[in-house]
């Protein structure tokens, strides 16, 4: 009965593999991979629907140059992937240009609370548009806010964040040598 329903175009041979070739096609959709290749290219107004796309809010903040924001972008599988793990810390930082030391319970001697770390970040460059000091509140807060979001939950984080220079820098009349938060 249900053959009769069936226009003999769609039953036929050539019916049947172009409907094969259809839901093949269809059924492996590769336009996220499209934008992945073409983030570099696209137009900078398309970025803050990437952002949501790609589930990057609690990365990206609307002021931060385009270039980062490119970046993080390229690496939103990877950060999503690696959430909990201090690899994953590494690379989100780095994605700030910064740089981080980590020391883990373990290594500290002696040995501190299980479950504490330290995370020692040193900013490269800026982040953000019209930024002309290398390390103020918002870069902080951005350092502070990815590691956060990329850390085991169960883990407590020591906080010190610094500037790095390739040459050597005197400094005159330090009130305080670093700023820690427990996160």
């Amino acid at each position: 009965m249900t053959r009769r329903l069936i226009p003999p175009s769609v039953a036929d041979n050539r019916g049947r593999a172009f409907g094969f070739a259809m839901e093949r096609a269809l059924g492996e959709p590769q336009f996220i991979k499209l934008l992945f290749e073409r983030i570099d290219s696209v137009d900078a107004a398309v970025l803050p629907f990437l952002v949501r796309e790609f589930s990057m809010e609690e990365f990206i903040e609307p002021d931060m140059r385009e270039d980062v924001v490119r970046a993080m972008l390229k690496m939103a599988f990877e950060l999503h992937a690696s959430k909990g793990f201090i690899h994953g810390v590494r690379k989100g930082l780095a994605l700030l240009n910064m740089d981080v030391t980590w020391k883990q319970w373990f290594q500290e001697n002696p040995k501190a609370q299980p479950g504490t770390h330290v995370a020692t970040v040193f900013v490269g460059a800026t982040i953000y548009e019209g930024q002309t000091l290398l390390l103020d509140e918002r870069v902080q807060r951005a350092a502070l806010r990815m590691i956060d979001q990329m850390k085991r939950w169960s883990q407590h984080v020591s906080f010190r964040i610094g500037v790095k220079a390739a040459a050597r820098v005197g400094v005159v009349n330090v009130a305080s040598a670093a700023q820690v938060a427990a996160l």
